[in-house]
């Protein structure tokens, strides 16, 4: 075996190339291998050197003390930890109390994730939202818990204990934006920022019963926040009111100059909060289109909910609504499956939060302590990231990518069939959630049922991460006492549109609740 030396990587031993060898059925003879040996001595420096390359200091702006709150203070469990920080008494958040999720990174305030994986993490870097919203004057209160490594849509895979819905604290606020989604529900935040790779802004804030973006993919830079699979990586604002969402959206969104590959130097950006209802009033009617399989996957209750707040929309001189049919929406949900479970796999848990053919800043410490995490704490993951662990390394042995390659393409075909709706229409709706928020599980309940629970909300919400459309959802009404979300899918960069809609729709669902 090798042994150590000065050097951070050190130059393998036959033995470690036989090894290799057998595993890769190489078959390379002992005198091929001596040779590869003398090759790799030359990489080797070179990885060393990248080691010892170090990067200028980056500057951290405002007081960066934390607490993490007592129980008693935290009496839905949403906050993770909280600070006070305030760089700037100017600018469009001047004033504005915000939550970040806890995915994303904030310099010198512990980041967990929702998971014993990182646990006692701090990272040394801002996140480029942060800096963003700190640059223009927000005041950053905490940060709010979320769900395992962030993978599910309820609030109860979380470390240590479910985050409780405020409308019924036997009922699941929804996840994995679970904290965020309380914390902007009970006025404790202003405005919180979510993460959405499957409905994670969108799902607490239909549960929750606020305004949450999951915006166009790569609109807003997703560099500081913790990658889960890269291509449906989304990080957004979470809301009160429409308004608010419009000018948080004008702070978080724009190029960060190539950090993020995600983004396009081209993609449009606007000042939302000027471009939209009451502000800017339609001459001519809106064209919103229900997608009628969207409303087909839900439960009785949801159905009732969204058809009373539809009798309202229809009678606006604004609004033009009209019925169509897209039969794949009612499958498309399980186009997304080989996207997280491989995905997740090879790019957050095999990755360590990265993986490899990620260009763009990297994190080198929280690579490390995922690492160095996944070695002490996997097995104190929660039931759906053993599931991931499990299904997906007999996917990778058995099938290797064909599945995942298969789901991409299918996905890029979706996303025309939405195009194609969104040609001759402003907007798609549909319920954000196919059924109520969940109650809670207790000790007895099955593990099987807490796993579809955590999950089995997301058939009209995942499509939209993959094919990378912007979706917001908004409040429409309730049932038994919890919300019921109403989702609204526009054209790629056409927030504009989203927003404007939204508007409109919080408008009237105001003078009708």
């Amino acid at each position: 075996m090798a042994t150590e030396n000065s050097r951070t990587v050190l130059v393998p031993s036959l033995d470690d190339l036989q090894k290799i060898n057998q595993c890769y059925n190489l078959k390379c003879t002992l005198d091929d291998l001596s040779i590869y040996q003398e090759i790799m001595k030359g990489p080797v420096e070179d990885y060393n050197f990248v080691e010892n390359f170090l990067l200028p200091p980056v500057e951290i702006l405002g007081d960066r003390t934390y607490l993490y709150p007592l129980t008693e203070d935290n009496e839905y469990l949403a906050w993770y930890v909280k600070c006070n920080i305030n760089a700037k008494k100017d600018g469009k958040l001047a004033g504005k109390k915000i939550a970040i999720k806890d995915n994303t990174a904030v310099a010198n305030i512990p980041m967990m994730n929702g998971s014993k994986v990182l646990e006692g993490y701090i990272p040394e870097y801002d996140a480029v939202i942060v800096q963003r919203i700190l640059n223009e004057g927000g005041i950053i209160i905490g940060k709010t818990t979320c769900e395992d490594l962030c993978f599910s849509g309820a609030s109860y895979m979380t470390t240590y204990g479910p985050v409780r819905n405020p409308n019924n604290t036997e009922y699941s606020a929804g996840g994995s934006s679970s904290g965020s989604g309380v914390v902007v529900a009970t006025g404790e935040a202003d405005m919180a920022t979510g993460g959405d790779q499957g409905g994670s802004i969108r799902i607490p804030a239909s549960c929750c019963g606020i305004v949450g973006l999951k915006p166009t993919h790569g609109l807003i830079p997703y560099t500081g926040a913790i990658p889960i699979v890269p291509v449906i990586d989304h990080v957004g604002p979470m809301t009160k009111n429409v308004a608010d969402c419009a000018i948080f959206l004008e702070v978080l969104a724009g190029y960060d100059t190539g950090i993020d590959y995600r983004q396009s130097p081209f993609a449009p950006v606007y000042e939302y909060s000027k471009l939209i209802y009451p502000l800017v009033v339609p001459k001519k009617k809106i064209n919103v289109a229900i997608l009628e399989e969207g409303l087909d996957l839900c439960d009785k209750d949801v159905k009732e909910t969204f058809n009373q707040s539809i009798s309202w929309l229809k009678q606006s001189e604004f609004l033009n609504i009209k019925t169509v049919s897209l039969p794949l929406h009612k499958e498309a949900y399980r186009l997304m499956v080989p996207l997280f479970f491989d995905g997740v796999f090879g790019s957050m848990i095999d990755g360590c939060g990265y993986g490899t053919g990620f260009a763009g800043v990297q994190s080198e410490s929280l690579v490390k302590k995922m690492k160095e995490g996944y070695s002490e704490h996997l097995s104190e993951t929660s039931h759906n990231i053993k599931t991931i662990v499990l299904l997906s390394n007999f996917i990778k042995e058995k099938y290797g990518p064909y599945y995942y390659a298969k789901a991409s393409s299918l996905v890029v075909h979706m996303q025309q069939l939405y195009n194609d709706i969104l040609q001759d229409n402003d907007v798609i709706i549909m319920p954000t959630l196919t059924n109520l928020p969940c109650k809670l599980p207790l000790k007895d309940t099955p593990t099987k049922d807490i796993i579809a629970k955590s999950l089995d909300m997301i058939k009209n919400t995942s499509i939209f991460d993959g094919t990378g459309h912007p979706a917001l959802s908004l409040n429409c009404g309730f049932f038994g006492g919890l919300p019921v979300g109403l989702m609204i899918v526009g054209k790629h960069f056409d927030e504009v549109s989203v927003l404007n809609a939204a508007a409109i729709f919080e408008a009237i669902f105001v003078q009708n609740l």
